[in-house]
């Protein structure tokens, strides 16, 4: 996995991104033109379903 976040053609195509705490994930692979993807890392409580 470290070899594909520090390929030049995955960070041209954005599919390294990082969240508040520092840690690398996979992007969005599919992109469209006028409406960029929203990433989300929040995960629910335990009480949330």
């Amino acid at each position: 996995m470290v070899e594909a976040f520090e390929h030049q053609h995955a960070k041209a195509r954005e599919m390294v991104v990082s969240d508040d705490k520092g840690l690398r994930h996979v992007g969005n692979p599919i992109k469209f033109l006028n409406e960029p993807a929203e990433l989300r890392f929040d995960v629910p409580s335990l009480e949330e379903n």
